[in-house]
């Protein structure tokens, strides 16, 4: 189907389409090219609120220039993964431009995503013609021949626009373009309630715009920009030349101490986090960290940061002579702490006391959550994958401190021999007892080295919550621990993928369990 709306040319103007229509989705329609007839009365569509269109890959453009009908009902509209796409709204070149700014469209929420051969937003300035005041979101993921977001003249009239997210558009050089001398901006812009920003995977971007000012947004809370290399973001309030002041985004003295949250680069960070106190800060996120030694001096600058996420770079190796790098000696109250590449080599430090969740992954310098006396109370969840290092997650005093937690996943830890070790343990070859009361799930994949949860034979474990165990491609494992742990709850263990049947084992208990799903493994792997 090439065209969804026809009419006969004669009467075309006088046919009303669908005038009380409120939705429209279409997807997969592989020969559409028109979702529109070239003409039709003012009214049709008139009460159109969304619009939805998905994998046309024939479509080259969303609203043709007769198309008028939505201007005053349309509030949201999404295009994704259509090949042949070059522009959103097409205007006439002839259409006549008014003073007062134009028709007002209703249109609050805008989202594209992978239109390959996307150009523009618009073939021609809208300024004059339509106007875009109640925009509130912009989100634009993977157009890589788009060059700009919006016209200067647009960009100057999104007093509501909130939201701004644009990633992974490699041709993408500025967010606002003057397309003549008469929108060149000469005054600071500013976005009044703009509160998101995000800008990431744009390699080729250099402006937000160029203007002589950074841009104004007094209410924003988030801001992540990434692997932007060629854009300056922040302005340091520091003498420079008129021509590198044109490249700044952001003022850092207004901006940082109002933010909530912040994604930048490492290097970046350096200069900036040592300078200007974030007292509002709850989340931060540093990428290509390459040491963490400044990270010191976060509690006066950030003292309310309750998240904290380090993306190392991959193939740093720290200097033999900084310890700081290998061991992180933070003294803040954080609650989340995720480490991606990390190059530490244990967690012995003040800033895990409170922690509530715990997320390590490619941290292969790590042998084991050290020290022995480490407490994790206030901890609910534990992840860690591919940690090439890791040898055992814990000492078995550790594990008794997990009073709260109820999530632990340990994936491609290749290494891992066991989950709770006695090594280091002051109880030496006492009977313990280690109660997880609140663990509702468990997951071991892939921990090719693995023998038992414990191996301890004076160790009994109770969990008295344990909804959910899940044991895969864990190759030598032949038993959950040397004593029978208490699980009431648990009555079937996820052992190899495959239908409902299949995959849900029981035996009765626990160890007796895990060592038929061993058994039933090896039995598969003999030739």
């Amino acid at each position: 189907m090439e065209k969804i709306f026809e009419t006969k040319e004669s009467n075309a103007d006088k046919v009303c389409v669908f005038p009380k229509l409120e939705e429209i989705h279409i997807t997969k329609m592989k020969r559409l090219r028109d979702i529109w007839h070239t003409k039709v009365n003012f009214d049709s569509f008139s009460s159109l609120i969304s619009v939805n269109i998905e994998k046309c890959n024939k479509l080259d453009k969303i609203f043709p220039s007769n198309m008028e009908g939505w201007f005053e009902s349309l509030d949201n509209l999404k295009v994704s993964k259509c090949q042949s796409v070059e522009t959103i709204f097409e205007i006439k070149d002839s259409q006549e431009i008014d003073a007062s700014g134009g028709i007002s469209t209703n249109l609050q929420v805008i989202l594209l995503e992978k239109l390959p051969k996307l150009k523009e937003l618009w073939n021609t300035n809208p300024n004059g013609i339509l106007n875009f005041r109640k925009l509130r979101i912009i989100e634009v993921y993977g157009c890589g021949e788009l060059k700009n977001l919006f016209p200067a003249s647009v960009a100057k009239d999104v007093s509501n626009l909130e939201r701004m997210s644009i990633l992974y558009c490699q041709e993408m050089v500025e967010i606002i373009t003057c397309q003549d001398a008469s929108e060149a901006i000469d005054d600071p812009l500013e976005f009044p309630e703009l509160t998101y920003v995000r800008l990431y995977g744009l390699p080729n971007i250099k402006y937000f715009y160029k203007g002589r000012y950074p841009i104004k947004c007094p209410k924003l809370k988030e801001l992540s920009v990434n692997e932007c290399l060629k854009l300056k973001t922040f302005y340091k309030e520091i003498s420079k030349t008129s021509e590198e002041e044109e490249s700044f985004v952001f003022s850092a003295q207004k901006v940082l101490s109002k933010l909530e949250y912040m994604e930048i680069d490492f290097m970046e960070a350096q200069n900036l986090l040592p300078k200007y106190p974030m007292h509002y800060l709850k989340e931060l996120s540093l990428i290509s960290v390459e040491g963490v030694d400044f990270l010191n001096q976060f509690p006066y600058r950030m003292p309310n940061l309750e998240k904290l996420k380090l993306s190392f770079s991959i193939g740093f190796e720290p200097r033999a002579n900084l310890a700081q790098q290998e061991r992180l000696v933070i003294a803040l109250e954080l609650k989340e702490l995720i480490l991606l590449n990390a190059t530490i080599k244990d967690l012995g430090f003040p800033i895990l006391r409170r922690l509530e969740l715990l997320s390590l992954e490619q941290c292969h310098g790590l042998s084991n959550l050290n020290p022995p006396s480490l407490s994790f109370t206030y901890l609910t969840c534990l992840k860690l994958k591919n940690c090439r290092g890791l040898r055992n997650l814990m000492a078995s005093s550790t594990a008794k401190s997990m009073v709260q937690l109820k999530i632990m996943k340990v994936i491609d830890c290749h290494k891992v021999e066991e989950i709770v070790s006695n090594e280091g343990s002051e109880e030496g070859m006492m009977m313990m007892k280690i109660e997880f009361s609140k663990l509702i799930s468990i997951e071991l994949v892939g921990l090719r080295s693995m023998t038992s949860f414990c191996s301890y034979k004076e160790c009994e474990f109770e969990f008295p919550s344990l909804e959910i165990l899940i044991i895969r491609e864990c190759l030598k494992m032949e038993k959950f621990s040397v004593r029978e742990p208490i699980a009431p709850k648990i009555k079937d263990v996820f052992g190899v993928e495959g239908d409902e049947k299949t995959k849900w084992h029981w035996e009765g208990n626990l160890n007796a369990t895990i060592h038929k799903i061993f058994s039933d493994k090896h039995k598969s792997f003999k030739w």
